[in-house]
């Protein structure tokens, strides 16, 4: 299956469209942070794996997040940064910030390794 078929694509896309109002407290998701998760979603396709689901935010952010569960893992993709979260079980806790799309794609590929 091409990434343009998968149901985050077809998400992402529908969330790219809303209007600025979409929610009474929302700022509009501006279009490099729907790029940025394009970009981020397309690459963990390619690499076969598996992808998060995908949320707006009334702050005009876009979260990737995979939860099973108690493991939780989630990126949260702003204008100029990138914030990511994770819990798996009682051991591992991280809250973080990123600096470029390769090290929230690295991120978000610790689901598939459970690190």
């Amino acid at each position: 299956m091409a990434y343009h078929e998968t149901k985050q694509y077809q998400h992402l896309t529908t969330i790219a469209q809303l209007p600025p109002d979409w929610h009474p407290n929302a700022n509009p998701i501006p279009r490099t942070v729907i790029q940025d998760a394009h970009t981020i979603l397309e690459t963990l396709h390619t690499k076969g794996v598996t992808l998060p689901n995908v949320f707006p935010w009334v702050t005009g952010a876009i979260q990737l997040q995979y939860h099973e569960g108690n493991r939780y893992l989630e990126v949260l993709l702003f204008p100029d940064v990138y914030e990511g979260f994770l819990k798996f079980g009682d051991q591992t806790e991280k809250d973080t910030d990123f600096t470029s799309i390769d090290e929230a794609i690295q991120f978000l590929e610790r689901w598939q390794t459970k690190q």
